[in-house]
């Protein structure tokens, strides 16, 4: 299985490049993280591990804040658990 993302900056129009994306692994009650990586030019990371993340509970982490620097924005990350 592989493991991709693509993040689009709705209030811009385009793909939003440079958003520190994080994947954790849940094991228990317990996250650890399993890679980090930042979106291209194009908004995407295309593989976060070279097989994907085995079976389980993962959690995707996109740090808004960082993305829109001084800009307000109404969440400092969004996390998607599947």
């Amino acid at each position: 299985m592989s493991l991709s993302t693509h993040v689009l900056d709705a209030a811009k129009g385009r793909p939003a490049a440079g958003v520190r994306v994080r994947l954790e692994s849940r094991s228990g009650d317990e996250w650890t993280s399993a890679a980090e990586s930042v979106t291209d030019d194009d908004g995407r990371v295309r593989e976060f591990v070279a097989d994907g993340p085995a079976a389980g509970v993962h959690r995707l982490t996109f740090d808004t804040a960082g993305y829109f620097g001084d800009q307000p924005s109404f969440y400092p990350e969004v996390a998607v658990t599947f």
